[in-house]
């Protein structure tokens, strides 16, 4: 988003909520001829949501286990009165620091959980769609690219099929190509895309692959919420892989 540098502190703005009056007029109006801006601040839009609400969740894990910790961690030693002011501090010291190792290593072997998880149940999905119309040729030369896992390459060709053909599975096939590029943000927004579609093809994909990007960029929460949906649905594509991966998370 080269182009847009200069905008980079209105658009944190704007997600924050800071602009006001005719300032917030103007961006609007910038936003909407302008689509880089736009997938800019649907991405950071997205990333403070899915912040906030994991946030929220593990400081109230944390505080439930520092206070478990704090309680079982004091040790009833007698001491004088001479002793009491220093050994006060040094329990705290080593409660503290104990606190802090523990979370440490927690989350350590939480994430290294996280990754296996995702390896696990994580493969592309197959790009099987025969070729149409005037998109023929960048149909060929899009599934030669995924199918020979050359994503970079093929997202400027899904790009265009995207623009040109008004069929929901583009962006799932360039959802899964920007997770596998290592640009989670941007497939977070196409999956979102796919996910809530009411094309009944496709919207359970872009669920699934949705929740293992999430996992991928250990929001396991917001991932939890889309599986729980599959789920709920009987005859949701994925849905048995959910209920598995749930269990796991």
């Amino acid at each position: 988003m080269d182009e847009n540098i200069n905008y980079e502190s209105q658009i944190d703005a704007y997600v924050r909520g800071n602009l006001k009056g005719e300032e917030l007029k103007k961006f609007e109006q910038l936003m909407q001829s302008n689509n880089d801006i736009q997938m800019e601040v649907r991405i950071k839009k997205d990333l403070k949501e899915s912040f906030e609400i994991d946030e929220a969740i593990r400081l109230k894990e944390r505080l439930k286990g520092i206070q478990i910790q704090t309680v079982d961690a004091i040790p009833v030693i007698p001491i004088t009165k001479k002793s009491k002011s220093w050994l006060n501090y040094a329990a705290a010291i080593a409660i503290f620091a104990g606190m802090l190792f523990g979370l440490s290593q927690s989350n350590l072997f939480k994430q290294s959980n996280i990754e296996a998880t995702y390896a696990s149940y994580y493969e592309p999905y197959p790009l099987d769609i025969g070729n149409r119309g005037s998109n023929e040729t960048n149909i060929t030369q899009t599934k030669s690219l995924y199918e020979s896992k050359q994503y970079e390459k093929a997202i400027p060709y899904l790009d265009d099929l995207i623009n040109s053909d008004d069929q929901v599975q583009w962006q799932l096939y360039r959802g899964i190509s920007y997770l596998e590029s290592g640009n989670i943000n941007a497939a977070v927004v196409d999956l979102k895309t796919v996910a809530s579609s009411s094309d009944e093809n496709w919207n359970d994909h872009g669920r699934w692959y949705l929740a293992l990007a999430y996992i991928k960029s250990n929001n396991v929460s917001a991932a939890k919420l889309e599986l729980e949906k599959l789920v709920s649905k009987p005859t949701a594509d994925h849905r048995q892989d959910a209920i598995e991966l749930l269990k796991e998370l």
